[in-house]
């Protein structure tokens, strides 16, 4: 069973198996004893019965499949001599916690994962005893083991038990549950031998002396290339990106059409003087124009924060005013007035605020401020109300109200149906500017090519970048003619290095050709639904998951403690992210005043139905283990 079940196994996974499955327990040497218990409550009962290395496996047909099963502080313990002592070790080797979380996923996939799979990744036979496995079965296994105590001398492997359940259904099925125990040693060498290419020193120090930290923790993976769902760490493990970079690369990573398009384009021209224009700006510029008809003005720059400027000071010159409307729950960039405009974070230290930034509540239907009879949310009494408190702090300049489609670092809070056309008429009404800022929005992510468009109002300007560049800094500031008419009259300057450089906006085309040549748009809607169904079929198996929302292949699970009361589960979210990335799958986790911690998800629109069933998948099982480990 040594090689069998280590070789042949990376993941274990018993939720095909039906409650209250009738197994009889096999093998030469065990008695037979028939019990009926469901199958997760059969798990549990073999855990507890000792630390060590714990995974489960079903063969049906004889063919192995599964998914692993429980990686905690169990996973390299040595069993009854010690809770804790597998972790103290690698301690002293100077591992984190979240490495030594790091080299348990990857004993588990060195051992545990389908030898078709560790051909294809250039793996040999696993050895954890240093003896040849290859043939090694059930009925070999004390040979095995023994050959592995003579081999290292006092190096003891504790026990090595599997326990065989043959499901009373007929056919070939079988259901192990393994347990391996190492003995001190044997840690020390799995620490030696299985030591990370991610935790290269000499990175490390550099990283830690040299870099300025501009956000949360850096990841302790270092990572060497990207392609398509995928990146891919320094040890070659491919982690699912679920968040499409910093919610970028709508096409996915190293996308051909853009590596063909750079190479080609920084052969010819990449960067120009700001008063120069090549040919792919103004292919641009036409193109994004005939996609949204009414914005026929178009000004290209680099990042959403840049565009966001550039709309802001736009609308303050055109109006006159210099007040500036937002969300309580926004984030539009992280320099001057798109920071002020930003209520997510970051507004604590930094002085004060661009004079004239005002803030009104989002509608948010899952934590509603004012109600229906029904108990939905009464968005238009929200809206009217909001409002009321606009027109009493105003000095009677109001300019603009800046908003996302879809509030993305604010929780995934999506504008209901109505609420642009609402909003539109207030803005108006006050003689100001809607700036609609599409940056994880726009470009086909939520099922149309803007996201204005499915509420069929068209904002006086709206900007554009993370998903017109796939991944390349690109952004765009579009508008109406008249707008930009007046601006231009008025004297406007945003003069800026990078603005119409050919090479991004040679990149911006290509993505144009590729979402349409690709029906990525439509795509979007497919691949979103089947993922969305995905995240509501979670949403009933775990009480901890309390809310699905987000259109397209923009969505958002909100995490709560309390699924009745709605309280925030931040904790709780936070290991759920862990536990994601330890099996290969990379979310971003926001928390907010208010509400639950909410995983934003984002993948590519080129993303396959398999590899969101794999995320999916893979999301299932960091929800079990993180809720195990409370």
């Amino acid at each position: 069973m040594f090689g069998i079940g280590l070789r042949n196994q990376r993941h274990v996974n018993l939720a095909a198996l039906q409650e209250g499955t009738q197994f009889r327990r096999g093998g030469a040497d065990h008695a037979q004893i028939d019990f009926r218990v469901g199958a997760e409550e059969t798990f549990q009962q073999f855990r507890q019965e000792g630390d060590g290395v714990i995974f489960r496996a079903a063969q049906a047909d004889g063919s192995l499949q599964g998914r692993l099963a429980h990686i905690g502080k169990d996973f390299v313990m040595p069993g009854k001599q010690g809770a804790g002592m597998g972790e103290q070790l690698l301690a002293r080797r100077g591992y984190s916690d979240s490495r030594t979380r790091s080299l348990q996923q990857r004993v588990a996939d060195q051992f545990l994962q389908p030898l078709h799979l560790r051909a294809e990744r250039g793996l040999g036979a696993p050895d954890l005893c240093g003896g040849d496995t290859d043939g090694a079965s059930s009925r070999d296994n004390g040979k095995v083991l023994q050959e592995c105590k003579i081999k290292h001398g006092d190096i003891k492997i504790i026990d090595i038990g599997i326990k065989y359940y043959q499901l009373d259904r007929g056919g070939n099925g079988l259901l192990w549950f393994g347990r391996i125990n190492f003995g001190e040693r044997a840690m020390d060498n799995l620490a030696e031998n299985f030591a990370s290419l991610n935790d290269e020193p000499a990175f490390w120090e550099a990283a830690n002396k040299h870099l300025t930290r501009y956000g949360p923790a850096f990841e302790e993976i270092i990572v060497e290339r990207a392609e398509g769902s995928f990146v891919y760490d320094a040890d070659g493990r491919a982690i699912l990106d679920f968040t499409s970079g910093q919610m970028s690369a709508l096409l996915g990573h190293t996308h051909a059409d853009i590596v063909a398009t750079v190479n080609r384009q920084m052969a010819s021209v990449a960067h120009l003087f700001s008063g120069m224009l090549s040919r792919p700006v103004v292919e641009l510029a036409a193109r994004l124009a005939a996609l949204a008809p009414g914005l026929e003005r178009v000004q290209l720059l680099t990042t959403g924060a840049e565009s966001n400027e550039a709309a802001i000071r736009m609308a303050k010159l055109v109006t006159g005013g210099h007040e500036i409307v937002a969300f309580a729950q926004s984030w539009h960039g992280m320099t001057g007035a798109a920071a002020s405009a930003t209520y997510s974070a970051g507004r604590r230290g930094y002085g004060p605020a661009t004079a004239g930034s005002l803030v009104i509540p989002a509608p948010n239907a899952y934590r509603p401020r004012f109600k229906n009879p029904d108990g939905s949310n009464d968005w238009q009494a929200e809206l009217d109300d909001a409002f009321e408190l606009i027109d009493r702090q105003s000095t009677g300049n109001l300019a603009a109200f800046i908003a996302e489609p879809i509030l993305s670092s604010g929780g995934i809070l999506e504008l209901p149906l109505g609420y642009l056309a609402a909003l539109k008429k207030k803005c108006e009404e006050r003689g100001m500017l809607l700036i609609l800022d599409e940056a994880q929005t726009g470009v086909g992510r939520t099922g149309h090519m803007f996201a204005f468009q499915r509420d069929g109002v068209t904002p006086d300007i709206m900007t554009l970048s993370k998903t017109l560049g796939a991944g390349l800094p690109l952004a765009a500031v579009m508008t109406r003619a008249e707008v930009e008419q007046k601006a231009f009259e008025r004297g406007f300057l945003f003069y800026t290095t990078h603005v119409s450089d050919p090479l991004p906006a040679a990149v911006g085309v290509t993505v144009l050709d590729v979402v349409a040549r690709d029906g990525l748009v439509e795509q979007a809607i497919a691949r979103g639904n089947r993922l969305k169904e995905g995240l509501v079929s979670l949403q009933q198996r775990f009480e901890c998951v309390g809310d699905v929302r987000g259109r397209g292949l923009l969505l958002g699970l909100e995490v709560v403690a309390d699924r009745h009361t709605k309280a925030p589960g931040f904790e709780l979210g936070a290991r759920i992210m862990q536990e994601a990335m330890l099996r290969g799958l990379s979310m971003n986790i926001v928390k907010l005043p208010g509400m639950g911690g909410v995983f934003r998800i984002a993948p590519a629109l080129t993303v396959s139905d398999s590899e969101i069933d794999l995320g999916l998948e893979i999301l299932a099982d960091s929800i079990k283990s993180a809720q195990l480990a409370r």
